[in-house]
């Protein structure tokens, strides 16, 4: 099931396009094996590759979108790769460890992950095994009189990638790095830190999960974005996955 969100009002995303994704119970759209997943008895057996397809594709003209996959990036990094100029989504892998992370951006694949509080303490960017870890723009704290980060900008808000395409959105040489985002707040005292696990992302996160199952997702995401206007970025699960719902 899929909320679909013409502007948010997100501190961290700003007033741009966003998607979430639940299935019958919360975390069923999400793989068992997500190091942050407290619910693994809610999660998804597998990938939706109908929905996948979908989702690749689920950009508006001259814009871009992208999203984060905690499903292994072996599993649909191929299938990603065999829809060619189609997938215009960028599919960020979340790893749960600097290692995965490291392996996976050697790889190609753009990569995300978390770090303890404090980690970027000495700089927003730090190496590890030769790699570059950037702290992602609208979490590093703000000098006085800085306009706020946000991923799209507006509102008074800059973008965190200027006048170019959010970090998240880059890949290839556009994207020599791993993006982190810092635990922060009640999320770092939790033995599994779902970001989405609490605050305004929970609710619409559950209110998702009730809503009535009536067609595949693939075809309600189609058609929203088909409605959006051209050169916008959209942020597709704020919370959820890519996981078939069961």
């Amino acid at each position: 099931m899929l909320t679909l969100v013409e502007s948010s009002g997100d501190k961290k995303t700003g007033p741009i396009p966003v998607t979430y994704r639940a299935g019958v119970q919360t975390f069923g759209t999400c793989p068992a094996t997500c190091g942050a997943n407290p619910r693994p008895e809610q999660s998804s057996g597998g990938i939706d590759w109908d929905y996948l397809a979908d989702l690749c594709e689920a950009a508006p003209p001259k814009g871009g979108a992208w999203t984060y996959i905690h499903f292994g990036w072996t599993l649909w990094r191929p299938f990603v790769a065999s829809l060619g100029a189609r997938a215009r989504t960028i599919l960020n892998y979340s790893a749960d460890t600097l290692a995965q992370a490291v392996e996976s951006f050697r790889a190609g694949v753009p990569t995300v992950c978390t770090v303890p509080e404090g980690w970027h303490a000495s700089g927003k960017v730090r190496r590890v095994d030769g790699v570059r870890f950037v702290q992602c723009p609208a979490t590093v704290p703000l000098k006085p009189g800085a306009a706020r980060i946000t991923c799209g900008g507006g509102n008074g808000t800059r973008g965190c990638g200027g006048s170019g395409a959010p970090l998240c959105a880059r890949e290839g040489a556009a994207r020599e790095y791993v993006i982190t985002f810092e635990l922060h707040g009640p999320q770092r005292r939790l033995e599994k830190p779902c970001y989405a696990q609490g605050g305004n992302v929970r609710l619409h996160w559950d209110r998702t999960a009730l809503k009535p199952a009536n067609e595949p997702d693939g075809v309600p995401l189609r058609a929203w974005v088909k409605r959006l206007s051209p050169w916008l970025w959209v942020r597709h699960h704020v919370a959820g996955d890519i996981g078939k719902i069961g």
